[in-house]
This record gives structure tokens, sequence and C-alpha cells, in this order.
């Protein structure tokens, strides 16, 4: 049963009444210590229920945070995505079907999985939350972990007296930093682990003279960009999860884990290809969806920025546009269309250059 109060009258409001399991039936199992799906299932079965209402009793409090494959700093607009990484804490409910490789698709909600904890109190529980979201390695993707961090230690949320216009009337404040140093740190000691057992890989970065010559790690963050890093003590105290055959490390900070590729020395000396969806010669898609829009024909002038087609994915709508000046030459997609990643959508000729001259 669903219903707002308020809180200097006490009055009450009904909402609505879900005659079906529910998203936060995990925090009743917690405080009740009963199995909802259990009695649930036996029912639908013909067995009579095995408890009375004296039977239903409380102790302590629980949390649920939902984890989301969404972007709260896009007002919350769902994403898609790879999940790379995933260590989840001890001594907590974790409620999800996903493993480390699952794709999170267009196709479906963007809850990931259920993080519950309880506590002799609500604040001890809350501290139990906000630790377990410290210790979590969700990485590959956006999720609004470091969002439910953030949440928790609001002063309305920690007394109690959040409302339902609490986020429309406070600004979010996304992550503080970029966790660079422990990234690099965590990847050297991985690697160090994974010498060969002889005698000259035992000596570790070792020098004849007193000075220190730590060689910084070159890190690719998610957004593409590249930096350099120093690995700066033994990165015990730093939640993380590394692995050395993608040449990739995940940190969490404060809540949020923040993904890096690490790049071969091949890698980083290679030319890059221009950003965005689109490139000089072609429109493709970023992720699966439905074509809603073509806004070109064959033979148009386009510009950069100009918008080309738009897509629905994850119940919303995306704009891809040209990334640089063209005409287009083929649009290979009609409304309706259904596309896959890395699919090309529309072919441009890239507008000549006027210092071509004919000889």
């Amino acid at each position: 049963v669903e219903f707002i109060v308020d809180d200097e009258t006490g009055e009450h409001f009904f909402l609505e009444m879900n005659t079906r399991l529910q998203v936060e039936h995990p925090v009743t199992e917690m405080v009740t210590g009963l199995d909802i799906v259990e009695l649930m299932i036996g029912s639908a079965a013909g067995h009579r229920l095995p408890i009375g209402q004296d039977d239903v009793t409380f102790s302590g409090h629980a949390f649920e945070a939902r984890i989301n494959a969404e972007d709260p700093a896009d007002g919350f607009a769902p994403q898609i995505g790879t999940i790379s990484h995933l260590l989840v804490p001890e001594g907590v409910r974790w409620d999800s079907a996903v493993e480390r490789g699952d794709a999170i698709t267009p196709f479906y909600d963007p809850m990931i999985a259920k993080l519950i904890v309880g506590g002799s109190s609500r604040d001890s529980a809350r501290r139990r939350l906000g630790r377990a979201l410290d210790q979590l390695v969700l990485g590959g993707l956006i999720t609004n972990t470091g969002f439910q961090r953030w949440l928790i230690d609001q002063p309305p949320v920690a007394e109690g007296r959040v409302t339902t216009r609490f986020l429309d009337e406070t600004e979010i404040e996304g992550p503080t930093r970029i966790p660079l140093d422990d990234a690099a740190t965590v990847w050297r000691r991985a690697q160090r682990a994974a010498a060969p057992a002889d005698v000259w890989g035992a000596l570790g970065p070792f020098r004849l003279t007193p000075h220190h010559n730590e060689q910084p790690v070159v890190l690719w963050s998610a957004d593409g960009e590249s930096h350099e890093a120093s690995p700066l003590g033994s990165g015990d105290r730093v939640v993380a999860s590394v692995s050395l055959a993608d040449r990739s490390v995940a940190v969490n900070d404060h809540g949020y884990t923040h993904t890096f590729t690490v790049p071969t020395r091949s890698q980083r000396w290679a030319p890059t290809s221009a950003a965005g969806h689109g490139h000089a010669t072609a429109i493709t898609a970023p992720f699966p969806g439905t074509v809603t829009e073509v806004l070109v024909r064959v033979g148009a002038d386009v510009a950069g920025g100009d918008p080309i087609v738009v897509i629905e994915a994850m119940k919303m709508l995306h704009t891809l546009a040209a990334a640089g000046p063209g005409c287009v030459d083929e649009v290979r997609v009609t409304v309706g269309d259904q596309i896959a990643s890395d699919q090309i959508l529309v072919t441009f000729e890239v507008a000549a250059s006027n210092n071509d001259e004919e000889t």
C-alpha cells in the first residue's frame, strides 16, 4: 500500500495498492525475517499461510538502493553498455541477475540490481549502506551508485524528513575528482603480482642509485581522454577491480565507479579517430535501437552539428548529428528500422578542401 503523509498535520493520503510483488520486498523481508516470495508461491499453490497477523513483527531498519544504468547528471537518462567489472561488498543482500561481461541493452528496464542492508536503527542501516556503496565496483557503464552515495548523506534524508520535492529543489553533486593515481597504483600492483617468479622479477623497480623513477601509467578514461598518472603507495586501501587481460581497471571513489583502459605502447602512438557518434564520412549507431526520424536526403549539404537521424533506445530519443561538413551520399535506414550498435546509418561525401585545385 502506497501513501504519503503530511509531517506537520499527520494527515495521510492513499495513493495505490499493488496486489503483486514489489521491487521493495527485500526491505520488508529483512525487517520481518519472512520470505515473501516463498509465501506467495505457497499461496499460489493452494497452501494456507503458515503465519497469522500476530506473527508479523518488525526488528530493526533496512534500506534498499536500486542500482540503475542511468545518468543522474543528464536527467537520469537510461544508459547502456557492458559490465566490465563487478565487485560486490560482503555482508549485504545483492539481488541481481547480471554478471561481469553482461550487456545492458536498450530493450529492458535499466535497473541492474538491488543492494539491501539492515541495521538495529535507521541511522546504523543508513551508514551501513554508505559503506556498501563505497565498496561496490560496477564498471563499464554509467550508473546511479555515486548519486545514491551522495543522497543518503544529505540532511533531509539522514534525518528522515525528505519530501517529494527534494530533488527538484536540490542541486545534485557529481564526482569531485578522477582517481587517476589510485587507478595507476592498483594497475601497477596487479602487473607486479602477475610477473614471472624469477630472480629479476622479484627485484621489482630495482635501482643501483637511491633515486626512485617510477614510470607514469597512461590511462584512457571512459570519455576517451588520455591521462598520465603516478602510482602512489601500495594501493591496499583502494577499492578497485583490475583485468590484465582486458587492460582495464575500475576504481570506486565516493560511490562512483571510474573505469579506465590502459593502452599498449602501440595504441598510445596510433592515430585516433574522430570523436562523436558521426565522423567525416558516416553516421553510425552508438547502440541498438529503432529509427524514429531521418532528417536528411541524398544530396543534401550538412554542416557540423546538424541533426541527421533520431533513434529511440532505453525509452529515450537520441539525436545523432554530423561531426563535420559534407554532402549526403547514402541514407541506409528508414523510419521504423531496428538497428544494431555500430551500424552505418548515413554516409557522406566529404566537402573538398579549399586548398584542392585542379592541375
